[in-house]
Parts: C-alpha cells; sequence; structure tokens
C-alpha cells in the first residue's frame, strides 16, 4: 500500500537507493577533500581575526596610556612653567627693588654732592665778593681823597672793573 501510494506519486526507491550512494560517496569525498581543508581554513581565519581583535585592543590600550602619559607630561610641564614664571617674576621683583633701593643711594648722594658743591660756590663766591668790595672801596677812597668829585665816584661805582 505505501508502495503503490509511493509509486503514483513518482516515487522510485531504487533511484532513492542510487541517490543515497551518491550523496553519500560525494560526502566522503567533499569531507576527504575539502571539508578539512575549508574547517582549516575557517579555524586559521577565526585565529588571525582573534589575534587582530588583541592587538587592537592592545593599542587602544597603549594609545590610551599613551594619551595618559601625555596629558601627565603636558601638566607637569604647565606646572614647571608656572613655576619658572614665579621664579622670574620674584627675581625681577627683587633686582627692581635692588635697582631702586641703588637709584635711591645714588640721588641722595648726589643731592649731597650738589649740596657741598653748592656750599664750595657760595663761599667762593662770598670770598669774591668781599674781595671786590674791598677793591671798589678802596679805589673809591683812593678817587676821594684825589678828588672829591661825586660824579667820578658814581662813574667809579658804575663801572668797578675799570
Amino acid at each position: 500500500m505505501i508502495q503503490s501510494a509511493l509509486g503514483k506519486l513518482g516515487f522510485d526507491w531504487q533511484v532513492a537507493i542510487a541517490n543515497l550512494i551518491n550523496f553519500l560517496i560525494i560526502y566522503f569525498l567533499l569531507k576527504k577533500f575539502v571539508f578539512d581543508k575549508l574547517a582549516d581554513a575557517i579555524l586559521e581565519r577565526k585565529t588571525k581575526a582573534e589575534g587582530n581583535v588583541i592587538l587592537r585592543n592592545s593599542l587602544d590600550e597603549e594609545k590610551k596610556s599613551f594619551d595618559e602619559l601625555k596629558k601627565s607630561k603636558e601638566q607637569g610641564l604647565k606646572r614647571e612653567r608656572d613655576l619658572m614664571l614665579a621664579s622670574a617674576n620674584k627675581e625681577k621683583k627683587d633686582i627692581l627693588e635692588v635697582a631702586d633701593k641703588e637709584a635711591k643711594a645714588v640721588h641722595q648722594k648726589a643731592i649731597l654732592e650738589a649740596k657741598d658743591e653748592k656750599q664750595k660756590i657760595v663761599e667762593s663766591v662770598s670770598e669774591d665778593i668781599k674781595d671786590l668790595s674791598i677793591s671798589l672801596s678802596q679805589k673809591v677812597l683812593a678817587a676821594y681823597q684825589e678828588n672829591p668829585d661825586v660824579e667820578k665816584l658814581k662813574s667809579i661805582l658804575d663801572n668797578p672793573g675799570k
């Protein structure tokens, strides 16, 4: 009954057995020559892909480490630059203070020297005035004793050098 039903559908058991034998022969041939090589190629490709993933993760970690190191170095350089600027500003301030003190000392010394020079000039001029006064007085007295003319005395006073 099953045979007749399958026969009506066009099923032939001899063709089915031949197809099964052909399938098994092709399967064993593929298994012997293709499947092992294909499995090896797939395994090799999988291993290579995993190696690339590991390498990429390693590179990502190294990049992250490098970025952290770079950031750390930049912060260190910034701190060092700030310290150098602070030191330079302090040194500048100290130099300006010293220069200001020296300038004040030089100024005071110049004032004292100017006062001394002024005193010397005043003393010298006072001596010259005394000498001229004495000389003028002598000329006036001498001229008056020679000739008591007041007009002549005025001319001597107007031109004391003559």
